[in-house]
């Protein structure tokens, strides 16, 4: 059996209203962004330094 148009629209008003999710404050910019996209990495940062460190 199923409720008429009248009892789901006082149904209806009777349900709990849903919560809206609480809002997030924007991510923080990732520092290891620049190191991990296609044209820049570790090896090629590493590669590429003016003051190398002295190799005993």
């Amino acid at each position: 059996m199923r409720a008429g148009p009248k009892l789901r629209a006082y149904l209806r008003r009777l349900r709990k209203k849903p919560v809206p999710p609480p809002s997030r404050t924007p991510l923080p910019d990732n520092p290891y962004h620049r190191c991990f996209t296609a044209n820049r990495s570790f090896e090629e940062l590493a590669r590429g330094r003016k003051n190398p460190t002295p190799r005993d």
